[in-house]
């Protein structure tokens, strides 16, 4: 049986029950948000890592080609627990 601490909830599911397609991405975004609010960076990239143990045992090609993206910019992404800043401004002006 799997646990799966989520929140303040506790997902237990047994090796053959399975999480919906939007279930999971449900399950992610939480646990994305949640990596996001984490200020040490040792827990961030236990988060992260968390992320793609989960995806990659879905072994769903969309999921794998996102674990491959979290692989490449792990670095990146974990550095947001130091130094706080995002892309997220000059990517909305590229956008523009």
């Amino acid at each position: 049986m799997s646990r799966y601490y989520f929140e303040t909830s506790v997902f237990e599911m047994s090796d053959e029950a399975a999480l919906t397609p939007d279930e999971l991405c449900d399950l992610m975004k939480e646990a994305f948000k949640r990596a996001y609010e984490i200020k040490a960076k040792k827990e961030m990239e236990d988060e992260i890592k968390w992320i793609i143990n989960i995806c990659d045992e879905t072994e769903n090609t969309h999921l794998v080609k996102f674990v491959n993206l979290l692989r490449n910019h792990f670095d990146g992404i974990v550095a947001h627990a130091d130094f706080l800043i995002s892309s997220g401004k000059i990517e909305g002006i590229n956008n523009k």
